[in-house]
């Protein structure tokens, strides 16, 4: 559908939306869908972000194929220290020699 599909659906979600806001009937419910929202927020901003596992080929591609191999190892087994680069941040670029 491309660019027009997306347009159309823009659209739609947008009276959708004004329409949860001018119903009166609707609005403990908007309310209540955010609040149920923000707390999930919270929760994965608090406790959730450090359950995280990487997925076995995220896993696979970050350790250069040394841990990953959901049928030896199973899943999950990489730590975020075990990952070269700095515990899971971009390596540094690398500077070619001057000389």
């Amino acid at each position: 559908m491309g660019v027009w599909g997306a347009g159309i659906a823009g659209v739609i979600a947008l009276v959708s939306l004004v329409s949860l806001y001018t119903n009166p009937l609707y609005v403990w419910g908007v309310v209540g869908t955010l609040v149920y929202f923000l707390l999930g927020v919270a929760y994965f901003a608090i406790a959730g972000r450090h359950r995280l596992v990487l997925s076995p080929e995220e896993e696979f591609a970050l350790t250069a194929g040394q841990h990953g191999h959901p049928e030896t190892e199973g899943y999950g087994q990489t730590h975020v220290t075990d990952i070269p680069g700095g515990g899971g941040a971009e390596p540094a670029p690398q500077q070619a020699p001057t000389g």
